[in-house]
């Protein structure tokens, strides 16, 4: 039985258990009352056999492709997240709180952090700040679950104006945007399992029409046209077209002779 149908069943079990109770109530006389409770003071003490806590795991199966945000943040419609979570016991368990949850975390360090402003970057806990995006209460009244393999789906909409995962600066920066689902189990006794999965999520541009541009090299009349792509991607290739004109003349009496052409693309953080 998944936890999903075991969490719909409490409320009926509760309501059938009132029922049934309230049915089966008797009128009992004094005399047998007495007996009854004669009998069981001379009866001996039974002593409850309580079952030692039993293992049991946690894992999340995501089921949705791989999370890509496409387009410019105000123009994405966003991407779901969808996945089972499972917890698997060989013996009967009893659990108490069952909680899932997908949490944002952004931290930023130096260089990241305001300028000019002691008061925040000398506060380690300003410099951090972790956001539930999504929360399922899954179990939150005590429940006993029998041997087996319990299921839960969850799914959620991510919107589109969430920054992507991302490491900022060099790779030994402590600066990041990472997405996590926390599992949060906690049994009858008190103790807490937990379960982080890290989930990334990636944004692609869309390609647009390509860029042209056009230099003039005075006091000559070489002109250069330069096609470039609006959009390029990590670790692909992308083709330059690059086309020199006017090196003779209109009237064919000059020719500019070239002695060097060199070109280079650069990359500008801010």
């Amino acid at each position: 039985m998944s936890l999903l149908a075991r969490v719909l069943q409490i409320s009926s079990d509760k309501h059938s258990t009132k029922k049934s109770s309230s049915a089966s109530t008797t009128i009992t006389p004094v005399s047998s009352r007495t007996s009854q409770v004669s009998k069981s003071s001379s009866s001996p003490p039974q002593s409850v056999n309580q079952s030692p806590h039993s293992a049991y795991t946690l894992s999340i199966n995501i089921e949705s492709p791989p999370i890509v945000l496409y387009g410019a943040p105000g123009d994405c419609t966003g991407s779901i997240i969808s996945g089972i979570l499972k917890l698997t016991n060989e013996d009967s368990i009893e659990l108490e709180n069952v909680t899932l949850s997908l949490v944002q975390t952004m931290q930023y360090t130096k260089p990241f952090t305001l300028p000019n402003s002691s008061s925040v970057s000398g506060c380690k806990k300003c410099n951090t700040r972790v956001t539930d995006l999504a929360r399922w209460d899954i179990l939150t009244v005590a429940t006993s679950f029998p041997p087996g393999e319990h299921a839960y789906p969850f799914s959620h909409l991510l919107p589109g104006s969430l920054p992507p995962t991302s490491k900022l600066g060099s790779l030994h920066s402590q600066s990041f945007i990472k997405y996590e689902l926390v599992a949060v189990v906690t049994d009858t006794d008190g103790k807490v399992k937990k379960l982080v999965i890290p989930v990334n999520i990636a944004r692609s541009i869309i390609r647009g029409p390509d860029r042209n541009s056009v230099r003039i090299f005075p006091p000559t009349e070489v002109t250069t046209n330069a096609v470039l792509p609006n959009v390029i991607y990590p670790k692909a290739t992308f083709p330059i077209e690059l086309k020199i004109d006017n090196i003779v003349s209109s009237s064919q009496q000059r020719r500019w002779r070239m002695r060097k052409l060199s070109w280079r693309i650069e990359e500008i953080q801010k």
